[in-house]
């Protein structure tokens, strides 16, 4: 399960790295559910 997370999650950041117009707020987002995911998990 966690496996899966993780290679969501490098997809994501491939893809914020690509497109980096406002990947700074979009990385303090997808870090503020990536907390709320781990604190579930």
């Amino acid at each position: 399960m966690r496996e899966n997370i993780c290679e969501a999650t490098l997809s994501v950041l491939r893809i914020l790295w690509s497109h980096r117009v406002n990947s700074i707020n979009l990385g303090l987002k997808i870090g503020d559910v990536w907390i709320f995911f781990v604190t579930i998990l």
